[in-house]
Parts: structure tokens; C-alpha cells; sequence
């Protein structure tokens, strides 16, 4: 499977590599370590990964929410974590192949779809609660 997408910040300094994601979603009360765990676990470690097989023995990932830039949400993984961040991308990736894909509706990702109201709740799905 090819993945697509664009990093922020990428930083590397011999074995190290640094990534950072900038987000500018709005929290709504959230911490933003619960964001990025519910959110973003699967960027997070494609992210990891793809610092890891292009020869980086450390890799940080950190989310820096521009809501509360000062609550940083950082985590570090070395080569010995890839056997099990490839696992949890080979599970990712076979729940698409399967077409398990369950609805994450919210204010802000269903604004602009045209099949609000239309087909789908949206919002106010009982999923969304």
C-alpha cells in the first residue's frame, strides 16, 4: 500500500530524526495527548517508521497543537520498536483492505461534505456521542 502525505518539520542529525506536526485543529477541551492518542497514533507511527527504515536508529514525533503550543505531545521510538509499529501498520492496513472503516463524524469534519443531511446525519450520527 502507498501512503501519501507531507511532513512539517523533518530534522535529521546523524542516527536522529526529528519530526514535528504542527496542528491547527481545534481542541474543543481536549488534552492534546488524548487528541493525538484517539487521532493520530497511525500518523504517528507511519511517521516513525518511515524515519526508521531510512536509516534513523531514534526517531521523536511531536504535535504541537497551535491552540496551546506550550502542551507538547512527544514520543520517541528506536529500531528495536519496528517489529511492533509494523504489526500495528499491517493491522491498520488490512482493516482497510477489508473496508472496516468506522464513521468519525464532527462538526468540523462534516462543514463542508454535501452528503450532510442529505444521506448521512453527520454530527448528529449516534456514533458521534
Amino acid at each position: 500500500m502507498l501512503l501519501h502525505g507531507r511532513l512539517d518539520v523533518l530534522w535529521r542529525d546523524g542516527q536522529k530524526a526529528l519530526v514535528v506536526d504542527y496542528k491547527s485543529n481545534a481542541l474543543e477541551g481536549a488534552a492534546p495527548a488524548s487528541v493525538v492518542d484517539a487521532d493520530y497514533r497511525l500518523q504517528r507511527l507511519v511517521y516513525a517508521l518511515a524515519c526508521l527504515r531510512d536509516g534513523a536508529t531514534e526517531a521523536e514525533i511531536v504535535y504541537q497543537f497551535l491552540e496551546r503550543p506550550d502542551d507538547v505531545v512527544a514520543a520517541t521510538f528506536s529500531t528495536r520498536d519496528t517489529p511492533e509499529l509494523e504489526e500495528e501498520l499491517s493491522a491498520a492496513i488490512a482493516r482497510i483492505r477489508e473496508g472496516e472503516f468506522s464513521p468519525t463524524p464532527s462538526e468540523f469534519a462534516c462543514a463542508d461534505c454535501p452528503a450532510l443531511d442529505l444521506i448521512c446525519a453527520g454530527p448528529r450520527l449516534p456514533v458521534a456521542r
